[in-house]
């Protein structure tokens, strides 16, 4: 007898299936219940297991002529896919498995013929026909290589010899023009044993050995179309698996070819990158987010303050900071640790613009777009040029009076970066500036101990030119 309200239960315990999808499997339990096919089996309905990413039994219909293979209550209980292969072979490829070899729960050996439960075009949950293997426990299945491996000693394809293809590292499979496997190497047999399979793959259907949702007459008619030369690659995620798979008709043999490469751990790697690039990403975003804090409260209290060098003061660190920012802005965009110095100035040069009315003074920039530097490089020539920026606002030119300032970029001869920012103005002694100068100390600093490079200034009254260069 069915329990409904466990069947909803398991359902919603373990799997993201909505009440109309549990409703459908509820229907065809109740189908299953009061029809008299198949009455010498056991009958259930698994479901994907999202939490463990396996398959658990929502429901199960023993055997009314015969003795049922379990002798506990199994629904509720997990299917593995190293047990139960088929099962979830099925719930991930929507194709039926026929006569698969299994192990229950209980540790017996089994024979499985599963089929897909679709509802509207989505594989909900798969219905398992099984039966005794008629196999003793103490009688290991085939985990080894296989005497069919190779023919006379010589694997199908022309050149390939046993020792060299099964030192391979790709799993490699034959079809002949009837679906079954007629060849596989030992790379093949390990493959299909890790994810369960527990006889012998050779002598199996195409369709029964399927792991991407392909079955052998819809390849068989696509790939006899192409030439020779050409091949399918698709690649496929089966529950924790990533395998990458090269399909190719052997016009001559009349065979198909399957070449399987296990890339699990290459996409365990790639989505480690992801992560960590997007937790990064996520810093950058908020140490901008708090610098934007710091910004307004330096603001608020340059606006409170009545001493005229403490509000230049705090102004000057809000362009500092601004310039700090703005580098972490970039990096928050963009999955690469890498910044575009052409970007980055642009924003500088932007953030003046937000502060200063600058009709009176033009800024144009030189920047080669393809310069690309790290964070901490772009950090230190971030607060360098809004050092150069704002010296130039505050002692280039007198008051009214029109200027105009050049950024520059680029490499050099050495491939050396050079950056210049250089004005038109009045120029300055730059051995009368203050020892003390907190802007002329940061650039210093910044120049020689953050990029390892080089300052140069060149001053008279017909402008300045800072120019600083380093190795990336």
């Amino acid at each position: 007898m069915i329990n409904f309200d466990e069947m909803y239960n398991l359902c919603r315990q373990y799997s993201s299936l909505n009440v109309e999808d549990i409703d459908y499997l509820v229907g065809f339990a109740h189908m299953l219940e009061n029809t008299n096919d198949d009455d010498d089996i056991d009958i259930f309905i698994d479901i994907y297991n999202e939490i463990t990413r396996q398959a658990v039994v929502i429901y199960h219909r023993p055997p009314r002529r015969n003795n049922s293979l379990y002798e506990e209550r199994i629904v509720g209980k997990e299917a593995r896919i190293e047990n139960e292969p088929g099962a979830l072979r099925t719930l991930a490829t929507g194709l039926p498995s026929h006569d698969i070899l299994a192990l229950t729960q209980e540790d017996k050996i089994i024979k499985q013929t599963i089929f897909p439960i679709i509802k509207d075009m989505r594989n909900i949950a798969v219905l398992i026909f099984e039966r005794s293997a008629e196999i003793p426990l103490d009688e290991p299945p085939d985990r080894s290589g296989n005497p069919a491996l190779l023919n006379d000693g010589e694997f199908l394809v022309k050149g390939f010899q046993n020792r060299f293809v099964n030192q391979l590292h790709e799993a490699i499979l034959v079809f002949g023009d009837d679906g079954n496997l007629q060849l596989a190497n030992s790379e093949a047999v390990s493959l299909y044993h890790k994810i369960g399979y527990r006889d012998s793959i050779v002598g199996m259907t195409y369709d029964n050995l399927s792991l991407d949702r392909s079955t052998f007459r819809s390849l068989w008619q696509q790939l006899t179309r192409k030439e020779e030369a050409e091949y399918i690659k698709v690649e496929t995620h089966y529950f924790y698996f990533w395998f990458s798979i090269k399909k190719v008709y052997l016009k001559e043999e009349s065979k198909l070819l399957l070449l399987i490469q296990d890339i699990t751990d290459i996409k365990k790697k790639e989505e480690e990158i992801n992560l960590k690039t997007s937790v990064i990403q996520e810093i950058h975003h908020r140490v901008k987010n708090n610098l934007q804090s710091v910004v307004s409260l330096l603001r608020i209290q340059a606006r409170r303050t009545d001493n005229d060098s403490a509000r230049k003061a705090l102004e000057e660190s809000v362009g500092r900071i601004m310039a700090i920012a703005g580098t972490h802005e970039l990096l928050s965009k963009q999955i690469s640790d890498e910044v575009s110095l052409n970007e980055v100035i642009n924003h500088i040069v932007g953030n003046f613009r937000k502060i200063y009315s600058i009709n009176r003074i033009q800024i144009e920039t030189y920047v080669d777009e393809n310069i690309y530097l790290n964070s901490d490089q772009m950090v230190s020539i971030a607060i360098i040029c809004n050092e150069l920026i704002q010296n130039v606002f505050e002692h280039a030119y007198d008051e009214h009076e029109n200027g105009k300032i050049m950024i520059k970029g680029f490499y050099d001869e050495q491939e050396y970066i050079l950056v210049s920012v250089e004005d038109n103005g009045k120029g300055y002694n730059s051995k009368n500036v203050r020892k003390n100068s907190l802007g002329k100390t940061l650039v210093e600093s910044y120049v020689k101990e953050k990029l390892n490079g080089k300052l140069i200034i060149q001053s008279n009254n017909k402008g300045t030119k800072t120019s600083f260069y380093f190795n990336k």
